[in-house]
């Protein structure tokens, strides 16, 4: 067996892994609850990010580029923050059992995988003006 791997836990995850229940059901759906929201909020939150931010200009200095990328950054990571909090407010909707629980939130984050699909591809896709900013400072070097 594998150096680390214990084999009565790999024999459970394996197990695990194709497991087809209710609560499983549910989980997903929840994770594309999440997603759902989430993309939706970030494509328009993202879009009001960039707006403001001026286009690439080859004459400014790395460091104003670099503080406007700075300040970029840091309105999409509290935009991210508010936007998380906001989607964990609305009930599951599809919620159909008593058996799974839609508060739980499992050790290994498993439940955020869907939100941070849609984060990262709302946020590289709306944030354009950062984009080529950082591609120009990164050519420089």
């Amino acid at each position: 067996m594998f150096v680390g791997i214990k084999p009565k836990l790999f024999k459970e995850e394996v197990s695990s892994l194709f497991e087809v229940s209710h609560v499983r059901i549910q989980k997903i759906l929840h994770m594309f609850q999440n997603a759902i929201l989430t993309i939706i909020i970030s494509i328009y939150v993202g879009g009001l990010i960039n707006k403001p931010f001026t286009e690439l200009n080859r004459v400014k200095s790395d460091v104003v580029m670099i503080g406007e990328i700075t300040l970029q950054i840091m309105l999409v990571i509290l935009a991210v923050y508010y936007i998380r909090k906001f989607t964990r407010l609305v009930p599951f909707l599809l919620h159909y059992t008593k058996s799974y629980d839609p508060e739980h939130r499992s050790k290994d984050g498993e439940g955020l995988i869907g939100a941070t699909i849609a984060f990262a591809l709302a946020f590289f896709s709306t944030q354009t003006k950062i984009k080529d900013k950082i591609r120009y400072i990164a050519e420089k070097m």
